[in-house]
Protein backbone atom coordinates (compact mmCIF):
# COMPACT_ATOMS: atom_id res chain seq x y z
CA UNK A 1 0.00 0.00 0.00
CA UNK A 2 2.12 2.82 -1.37
CA UNK A 3 0.83 6.34 -0.79
CA UNK A 4 3.49 8.03 -2.93
CA UNK A 5 2.44 9.72 -6.15
CA UNK A 6 4.37 8.36 -9.14
CA UNK A 7 6.44 10.67 -11.37
CA UNK A 8 3.92 12.51 -13.62
CA UNK A 9 1.52 9.55 -13.71
CA UNK A 10 -0.61 8.55 -16.65
CA UNK A 11 -3.99 9.95 -17.57
CA UNK A 12 -5.49 6.59 -16.60
CA UNK A 13 -3.84 6.77 -13.17
CA UNK A 14 -5.42 10.19 -12.63
CA UNK A 15 -8.84 8.83 -13.64
CA UNK A 16 -8.51 6.13 -10.96
CA UNK A 17 -7.28 8.71 -8.45
CA UNK A 18 -10.21 11.03 -9.22
CA UNK A 19 -12.68 8.13 -9.02
CA UNK A 20 -11.38 7.31 -5.51
CA UNK A 21 -11.57 10.96 -4.44
CA UNK A 22 -15.12 11.26 -5.73
CA UNK A 23 -16.03 8.12 -3.76
CA UNK A 24 -15.14 10.00 -0.60
CA UNK A 25 -11.57 8.83 -0.04
CA UNK A 26 -8.95 11.24 1.22
CA UNK A 27 -6.03 12.22 -0.98
CA UNK A 28 -3.67 9.60 0.52
CA UNK A 29 -6.23 6.81 0.08
CA UNK A 30 -6.93 7.94 -3.48
CA UNK A 31 -3.21 7.70 -4.30
CA UNK A 32 -3.07 4.21 -2.78
CA UNK A 33 -6.13 3.19 -4.80
CA UNK A 34 -4.68 4.46 -8.09
CA UNK A 35 -1.31 2.83 -7.37
CA UNK A 36 -3.03 -0.48 -6.56
CA UNK A 37 -5.13 -0.26 -9.74
CA UNK A 38 -1.97 0.09 -11.80
CA UNK A 39 0.17 -2.32 -9.73
CA UNK A 40 3.20 -0.12 -10.29
CA UNK A 41 6.64 -1.63 -9.70
CA UNK A 42 9.03 0.53 -7.68
CA UNK A 43 10.94 1.80 -10.72
CA UNK A 44 7.74 3.30 -12.17
CA UNK A 45 7.68 5.85 -9.35
CA UNK A 46 10.75 7.43 -10.97
CA UNK A 47 9.75 7.24 -14.63
CA UNK A 48 7.01 8.38 -16.96
CA UNK A 49 6.12 8.21 -20.63
CA UNK A 50 5.37 11.23 -22.79
CA UNK A 51 4.45 11.51 -26.45
CA UNK A 52 7.45 11.83 -28.72
CA UNK A 53 7.51 12.87 -32.33
CA UNK A 54 7.28 9.27 -33.55
CA UNK A 55 6.81 7.14 -30.44
CA UNK A 56 6.59 7.54 -26.69
CA UNK A 57 9.61 8.73 -24.72
CA UNK A 58 10.55 7.30 -21.35
CA UNK A 59 11.79 9.90 -18.88
CA UNK A 60 13.57 8.59 -15.79
CA UNK A 61 14.76 10.31 -12.64
CA UNK A 62 18.13 8.99 -11.44
CA UNK A 63 18.19 7.77 -7.86
CA UNK A 64 21.19 7.81 -5.51
CA UNK A 65 22.36 4.21 -5.32
CA UNK A 66 20.75 3.32 -8.66
CA UNK A 67 17.23 2.44 -9.67
CA UNK A 68 17.59 -1.01 -8.08
CA UNK A 69 16.97 0.81 -4.76
CA UNK A 70 13.36 1.18 -5.91
CA UNK A 71 12.83 -2.57 -6.27
CA UNK A 72 12.04 -2.63 -2.56
CA UNK A 73 8.93 -0.52 -2.09
CA UNK A 74 10.01 0.20 1.49
CA UNK A 75 12.84 2.34 0.06
CA UNK A 76 10.52 4.67 -1.87
CA UNK A 77 9.86 7.24 0.90
CA UNK A 78 13.60 7.90 1.34
CA UNK A 79 14.71 7.60 -2.31
CA UNK A 80 17.08 10.49 -2.95
CA UNK A 81 17.29 12.07 -6.36
CA UNK A 82 20.73 11.97 -7.95
CA UNK A 83 22.03 14.94 -9.90
CA UNK A 84 24.20 12.99 -12.30
CA UNK A 85 23.43 12.81 -16.01
CA UNK A 86 22.01 16.34 -16.44
CA UNK A 87 18.57 14.73 -16.33
CA UNK A 88 16.72 17.93 -15.45
CA UNK A 89 17.96 19.63 -18.60
CA UNK A 90 17.26 16.49 -20.67
CA UNK A 91 13.67 16.24 -19.37
CA UNK A 92 12.95 19.92 -20.01
CA UNK A 93 14.39 19.53 -23.52
CA UNK A 94 12.15 16.51 -24.11
CA UNK A 95 9.07 18.46 -22.98
CA UNK A 96 10.06 21.31 -25.28
CA UNK A 97 10.67 19.00 -28.26
CA UNK A 98 7.44 17.05 -27.72
CA UNK A 99 5.08 19.85 -26.75
CA UNK A 100 6.73 23.12 -27.76
CA UNK A 101 4.02 23.72 -30.36
CA UNK A 102 1.14 22.50 -28.20
CA UNK A 103 -1.42 25.21 -27.41
CA UNK A 104 -0.90 25.19 -23.63
CA UNK A 105 2.88 24.73 -23.59
CA UNK A 106 3.56 28.44 -22.92
CA UNK A 107 1.31 28.32 -19.87
CA UNK A 108 2.54 25.03 -18.38
CA UNK A 109 6.23 24.83 -19.25
CA UNK A 110 7.38 27.77 -17.08
CA UNK A 111 5.79 26.14 -14.03
CA UNK A 112 7.34 22.78 -14.89
CA UNK A 113 10.73 24.46 -15.34
CA UNK A 114 10.37 26.14 -11.94
CA UNK A 115 9.84 22.79 -10.18
CA UNK A 116 12.66 21.18 -12.15
CA UNK A 117 15.00 24.06 -11.31
CA UNK A 118 14.30 23.98 -7.59
CA UNK A 119 16.57 22.14 -5.20
CA UNK A 120 13.75 22.08 -2.62
CA UNK A 121 12.82 18.50 -3.51
CA UNK A 122 15.82 16.23 -2.76
CA UNK A 123 13.64 13.16 -2.30
CA UNK A 124 11.70 11.47 -5.10
CA UNK A 125 8.35 11.63 -3.21
CA UNK A 126 8.75 15.38 -2.67
CA UNK A 127 9.56 16.04 -6.33
CA UNK A 128 6.66 13.87 -7.51
CA UNK A 129 4.28 15.56 -5.04
CA UNK A 130 5.30 19.01 -6.32
CA UNK A 131 4.48 17.93 -9.87
CA UNK A 132 1.21 16.35 -8.71
CA UNK A 133 0.23 19.60 -6.99
CA UNK A 134 0.96 21.46 -10.23
CA UNK A 135 -1.28 19.07 -12.19
CA UNK A 136 -4.08 19.46 -9.62
CA UNK A 137 -3.76 23.23 -9.82
CA UNK A 138 -3.74 23.30 -13.63
CA UNK A 139 -6.84 21.10 -13.78
CA UNK A 140 -8.52 22.95 -10.91
CA UNK A 141 -9.40 19.59 -9.38
CA UNK A 142 -10.78 21.24 -6.25
CA UNK A 143 -13.75 22.38 -8.36
CA UNK A 144 -14.78 18.86 -9.38
CA UNK A 145 -16.60 17.87 -6.20
CA UNK A 146 -18.97 14.98 -6.68
CA UNK A 147 -20.26 15.60 -10.19
CA UNK A 148 -22.85 12.81 -10.59
CA UNK A 149 -22.99 12.99 -14.39
CA UNK A 150 -21.85 15.38 -17.08
CA UNK A 151 -24.54 17.19 -19.10
CA UNK A 152 -24.98 15.67 -22.58
CA UNK A 153 -23.04 18.26 -24.64
CA UNK A 154 -20.18 18.23 -22.12
CA UNK A 155 -20.20 14.41 -22.02
CA UNK A 156 -20.04 14.31 -25.84
CA UNK A 157 -17.04 16.64 -25.83
CA UNK A 158 -15.41 14.55 -23.10
CA UNK A 159 -15.90 11.36 -25.14
CA UNK A 160 -14.45 13.11 -28.20
CA UNK A 161 -11.36 14.06 -26.21
CA UNK A 162 -11.01 10.57 -24.70
CA UNK A 163 -10.55 9.21 -28.23
CA UNK A 164 -7.58 11.58 -28.65
CA UNK A 165 -5.87 10.68 -25.37
CA UNK A 166 -3.56 7.76 -24.73
CA UNK A 167 -4.46 6.87 -21.12
CA UNK A 168 -1.12 5.10 -20.61
CA UNK A 169 1.11 8.14 -21.05
CA UNK A 170 1.61 11.03 -18.67
CA UNK A 171 -1.18 13.44 -17.81
CA UNK A 172 1.18 16.14 -19.07
CA UNK A 173 0.28 15.14 -22.65
CA UNK A 174 -3.43 16.06 -22.55
CA UNK A 175 -2.62 19.06 -20.36
CA UNK A 176 -0.26 20.45 -23.00
CA UNK A 177 -2.75 19.81 -25.79
CA UNK A 178 -6.09 20.63 -24.15
CA UNK A 179 -5.26 22.65 -21.04
CA UNK A 180 -7.99 22.71 -18.40
CA UNK A 181 -10.39 21.07 -20.86
CA UNK A 182 -8.49 17.81 -20.14
CA UNK A 183 -10.57 17.74 -16.97
CA UNK A 184 -13.69 16.79 -18.95
CA UNK A 185 -12.41 13.42 -20.22
CA UNK A 186 -10.82 12.80 -16.83
CA UNK A 187 -14.19 13.22 -15.11
CA UNK A 188 -15.94 11.17 -17.79
CA UNK A 189 -13.42 8.36 -17.53
CA UNK A 190 -13.75 8.32 -13.73
CA UNK A 191 -17.55 8.22 -14.06
CA UNK A 192 -17.39 5.49 -16.68
CA UNK A 193 -15.38 3.21 -14.41
CA UNK A 194 -17.54 3.86 -11.33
Amino acid sequence: MVSIVPFLPSFGWYAEWLKALRAGNGSKEAVINANNSYRLPGKDYARTRIAGNEDTLLLSIPIVGGSSILKRMANLPEAMISEHGNWRHVHLGAFDASYGRAPFFPHIFPELRQIYSSQAYPLLPLFNEALHNLVCSLLDLDSVGTVPVLPTPVRERAEELIREINPEISIIDPLMRFGREALLPLIQLSLRSS
